[in-house]
């Protein structure tokens, strides 16, 4: 078997992509994940392909599943893209024997036993490469014309919404084009674009009484004492001073009773107008969650209008997400299960919250609760969507022992990972989660 690394591999499989498409009629299928990672990659591929004038149709699903596979198998198309999606081999197994030429590109843990011919795999996480998919996607393209490098800043959105570290190459591609800034900061979304007041109650960070309550975090303002207006306008985080900063960063690490608040911003110059970019991914990832994949396409490049409505209802879901928590968590109620003495929360939600928002409740509890394993359940499509966040655990490893022996699908990464199961099997998880962290 030929080891390659990861520029090699690139550079390997862009040469036989572009082998294949001297006839302009190719058709070229797209299957993508529907989240922040997975319609960043998509953007920069399609925009990859409309540069060299190929025709192509996108699909963005939430799942990789068995149904979607039958249905890949039976459609017409001389190529086809899958993104974001941590395919087993058994399934790379039934997609080599189209006989068709396959790209994965993909971050998620995987083991391939064997070499395929028809199916090229670009995997970062089997090449050491610490990146989300739309890094290896956004590599791929600039491989193919350096005139790509102005999609840097898509990858960086996609690298964000799926918690890795800012890969230090692609930045420098994307503050070479003048498309990104970086300063430290507060840890929360809108930190350029929504009032100061609103950008606290919805942040990613998980303060007590202030997230999801606007007059909250109106009562800390104040008690800083910060102008919330200047010019007959709300200020944003950016807007503050330092003196103004670290009076804010004191009073909420008085809050949160933890310091994981500060981190580097990577503020976005998408047509003029400066987007933080952890709101950014949250506002695509938005839209996948609430099926509108084509609004956050048209977002990573720099049309927001239909996006920011989607975001704007997502908000609430978040908001009443949070609220639900807070309240079962305080009630003692059996939905919110403590184990492990404490180190693990089962959060039993059923249809009291979405299944496209149980992940996004799972991180910002994470996030604020840093000594916690989070699992989250929620009701979908008449199983139910298992969401863990972790620290301090290996959560897709934990995942696999949890549903061995049950029918149940997994996938995900060390700190975040997710999966469903039957309905019928929900006991057995809970108990499972319980035996195995004593």
């Amino acid at each position: 078997m030929e080891v390659l690394n990861f520029q090699d591999k690139i550079e390997k499989n862009v040469e036989k992509f572009l082998s294949l498409i001297n006839d302009k009629e190719k058709r070229i299928r797209i299957i993508s994940h529907d989240d922040a990672d997975g319609i960043t990659s998509a953007a920069i591929i399609v925009k990859v392909l409309k540069r060299l004038n190929l025709q192509y149709w996108l699909t963005n699903l939430k799942g990789f599943d068995e149904n979607v596979l039958e249905n890949l198998l039976k459609e017409e198309w001389d190529i086809s893209f899958i993104l974001d999606f941590g395919l087993n081999e058994e399934k790379v197994q039934k997609l080599e024997e189209l006989n068709r030429d396959v790209f994965i590109l993909d971050h998620h843990l995987a083991d391939f036993k064997k070499e395929f011919r028809k199916v090229h795999i670009i995997n970062s996480h089997l090449l050491n490469e610490d990146l989300s998919a739309s890094g290896v996607c956004y590599f791929f393209g600039k491989a193919i014309d350096e005139k790509n490098k102005d999609l840097a800043y898509i990858a960086i959105i996609g690298l964000i919404g799926d918690f890795k570290k800012v890969d230090e190459r692609i930045l420098k591609d994307a503050i070479d084009n003048k498309q990104i800034t970086v300063r430290r900061g507060l840890k929360v979304f809108g930190a350029s674009t929504k009032p100061l007041h609103k950008a606290l109650a919805f942040s990613n960070v998980f303060i007590p009484g202030i997230s999801g309550d606007e007059k909250g975090a109106l009562e800390l303002i104040q008690q800083a004492g910060i102008n919330i207006k200047e010019n007959n306008r709300f200020r944003t985080l950016i807007d503050l001073n330092d003196e103004e900063s670290k009076k804010l960063y004191t009073l909420i690490a008085t809050r949160s009773g933890n310091g994981n608040f500060i981190d580097y911003i990577y503020l976005i110059n998408s047509n003029g107008k400066i987007y933080d970019s952890k709101e950014m991914a949250t506002m695509i990832n938005a839209c996948g969650n609430l099926g509108y994949s084509e609004a956050g396409i048209e977002a990573c490049y720099g049309n927001t209008v239909k996006a920011e409505k989607v975001y704007n209802k997502y908000k609430k879901e978040i908001v009443s997400a949070l609220r639900w928590f807070e309240k079962e968590k305080e009630n003692n109620s059996e939905k919110v299960v403590e184990a492990c003495n404490g180190k693990v929360w089962v959060i039993n939600a059923g249809t009291e919250v979405k299944d496209t928002i149980i992940g996004v409740l799972t991180s910002m509890l994470a996030n604020h609760y840093e000594d916690k394993i989070l699992v989250g359940m929620a009701e979908s499509d008449g199983r139910i969507k298992i969401s863990a966040r972790a620290k301090e655990i290996d959560v897709k490893e934990f995942l696999d022992k949890i549903f061995k022996d049950l029918k149940a699908e997994c996938g995900g990464h060390e700190r975040a990972a997710g999966g469903l199961i039957n309905k019928e099997d929900r006991p057995i998880v809970i108990e499972r989660i319980k035996s195995l962290l004593n």
